[in-house]
C-alpha cells in the first residue's frame, strides 16, 4: 500500500523543514541554527518559554513561500 499524501514523510537528518498537510514544519536543528524564538508556536521549538522581540515582525510562512533546497 502506498503512503497517503497527507502523511508526513520521514525527515532527512540534515533537513531544515518538511511539509505536512501543505504547511511547512521547521526542524529543531533549523530552529537552533536560527538562534532565537520567533514566538509562532513552532512544533519543534527548542526555545520553549523564551519569547523574542522578532515575533511582531516575523512573517507567516507556508509551503508556497519556501524554495526547496536539494540535500546531498
Amino acid at each position: 500500500m502506498a503512503p497517503s499524501s497527507q502523511q508526513p514523510q520521514p525527515v532527512h537528518p540534515l533537513a531544515d523543514h518538511y511539509v505536512e498537510h501543505g504547511r511547512v514544519v521547521f526542524t529543531a536543528a533549523f530552529l537552533l541554527r536560527r538562534g532565537t524564538c520567533c514566538d509562532n508556536g513552532c512544533r519543534h521549538c527548542p526555545y520553549q518559554g523564551e519569547p523574542s522581540a522578532l515575533a511582531a515582525s516575523s512573517p507567516t510562512i507556508d509551503a508556497t513561500t519556501i524554495v526547496p533546497t536539494p540535500i546531498s
